[in-house]
């Protein structure tokens, strides 16, 4: 029985809020704070969510029925959440605000699908892109593992794999396609979910860790020369993902791996939201909607206050519907688990 690694959760925690801060400084931010604040929040970003996700996985059983009841969960929630601002877009037609949804039940649909066209809440469809690439990483990731976990040089085939993800994602950062199929995003993702499952990243000694992020530092500065950029500008090495973005996400990771042999107590709060991300997750695509569209009301001449302010009120907006979100879903899903229970033992009658 694996037991579950608390730290991880409390990361998931700072991520998910580093999610908020970033979609606060790019969505509202972008009018009234420097470019280089923008991409400061980018080191804690996408790749940092994979990581630990492969490094979560290292304590639970590969499992492709396991994997897949997960993704559907997911999946189910988006649907639930989708379905909730869809019914609130039509309710505000009576409030003074009016929030612009889906236009039909085809509409919807397509929503289900990730093909989010909800320009009320303009930041739930600029994010929603992380969770398909998700899906696949997870999902083809997952099948790979359980054929290596049958394999008797299973660590080495793990690292060999890493490594082959690796020099394809570097290939195609030049030649652009591998085989005729675009898999950058697959490519960098996997690689960075794989250094988790891996523990990859980790340094013993000060020594190690300042050489660690030497070389991360190094490699940012490098990677930013050959692509022409300027070395503050991540969000132009974001999309696509480069070796640029890939070296300045390793920083935090060298950081919170190292850190992790002094952390004893976490903060319980960032635990809870790590152990609700996607609802968080969620959450802050309402919240950073509704502070860019109100940003401008918040009349101050010092930006970093001003963007402390709005990113308070990002985190608490956040915060009420996550956890509206969660409780009224776990609500829903124990009285359906129960219903099904009863029918099960037989005892509703369906006719």
């Amino acid at each position: 029985m694996f037991k579950r690694n608390e730290y991880i959760d409390y990361l998931k925690g700072i991520a998910s809020i580093g999610i908020i801060a970033i979609h606060t400084a790019f969505w509202s931010g972008q009018s009234y704070t420097p470019e280089w604040f923008w991409n400061l929040t980018l080191l804690l970003d996408v790749p940092f969510f994979f990581y630990l996700s492969g490094w979560g996985g290292q304590y639970s059983k590969k499992s492709i029925e396991k994997m897949l009841r997960s993704l559907g969960k997911i999946w189910i929630k988006w649907i639930y959440f989708i379905s909730l601002v869809s019914l609130f877009c039509i309710l505000s037609y009576k409030l003074p605000w009016r929030f612009q949804g889906v236009t039909d039940f085809r509409d919807l649909i397509n929503n289900f699908f990730f093909n989010v066209s909800i320009p009320g809440f303009c930041v739930v469809g600029g994010s929603i892109w992380y969770l398909p690439h998700y899906f696949v990483v997870i999902f083809i990731n997952t099948i790979i593992m359980c054929w290596i976990a049958q394999q008797e040089n299973e660590k080495k085939l793990k690292k060999i794999y890493m490594l082959i993800l690796g020099i394809v994602f570097l290939w195609i950062c030049y030649g652009k396609y591998f085989f005729g199929l675009d898999m950058q995003y697959f490519l960098f993702y996997s690689f960075f979910w794989m250094l988790g499952l891996n523990g990859g990243g980790k340094t013993t000694k000060f020594r190690e860790f300042f050489l660690a992020i030497a070389v991360a530092v190094i490699g940012t500065v490098f990677w930013s020369y050959l692509q022409n950029l300027p070395l503050h500008d991540l969000q132009s090495a974001k999309f696509p993902p480069t070796m640029k973005y890939g070296c300045a996400s390793m920083l935090v990771i060298i950081v919170v791996k190292y850190l992790e042999k002094y952390k004893n107590t976490y903060n319980k709060f960032l635990v809870h939201i790590g152990k609700n991300a996607i609802y968080y997750y969620f959450g802050q695509g309402i919240g950073s909607s509704l502070c860019y569209i109100w940003a401008d009301k918040i009349q101050l001449h010092n930006w970093f206050i001003k963007w402390v302010i709005i990113f308070g009120i990002n985190v608490l907006t956040t915060v009420c519907v996550a956890e509206f979100l969660s409780i009224s879903y776990k609500m829903i899903e124990k009285r359906i688990n129960g219903v099904i229970k009863l029918i099960v033992k037989g005892k509703v009658n369906l006719k």
